[in-house]
């Protein structure tokens, strides 16, 4: 077992540590304090963290809205997201609000032309598996249904 090196207690340098990370991404505040913990005692990154949610340097809204990206991105859907951020340490509520603010049915239907490659109409078989796919990554019933309907409608 490697020994560990002592913490510092310095919150000037648990503050340039903080903002070295949200200088290279988004972080929600429990996320940032776990990160700095692992240099710092609790109280400088209280401390720390306190600081960069007062000066507007870290904002659980801007976590959020790069969750939201990246799950629009990697095809994911409402449900997975919203399972992510609350993790992360993000307010349900503050969730709940982000999730409603997207169309989800746009999304799903982007993650099934991933899917399902080309325009042919795909088999019962590969809406089926479509189907499932989609809700593993986090899409409603509904939501998986309307995009295999609209795939079925194009041409």
């Amino acid at each position: 077992m490697r020994p560990q090196k002592p913490r510092s207690s310095d919150p000037r340098a648990a503050l340039e540590r903080a903002l070295a990370l949200l200088a290279k991404r988004e972080y929600g505040r429990r996320e940032l304090a776990l990160r700095l913990l692992r240099g710092f005692t609790p109280e400088a990154v209280d401390e720390a963290v306190g600081r960069c949610v007062a000066e507007g340097w870290q904002s659980e809204e801007r976590f959020l809205e790069m969750l939201v990206r990246h799950a629009h991105f990697a095809g994911q859907g409402p449900r997975k997201l919203s399972f992510d951020a609350v993790r992360k340490g993000v307010d349900p509520g503050l969730v709940r609000e982000a999730v409603a603010a997207e169309d989800w049915a746009v999304a799903a239907a982007e993650a099934l032309g991933r899917l399902l490659p080309g325009d042919g109409e795909p088999t019962r078989e590969q809406r089926e598996r479509a189907l499932a796919a989609l809700q593993r990554r986090g899409f409603t019933a509904e939501q998986c249904l309307r995009a295999i309907e609209g795939r079925r409608g194009t041409p």
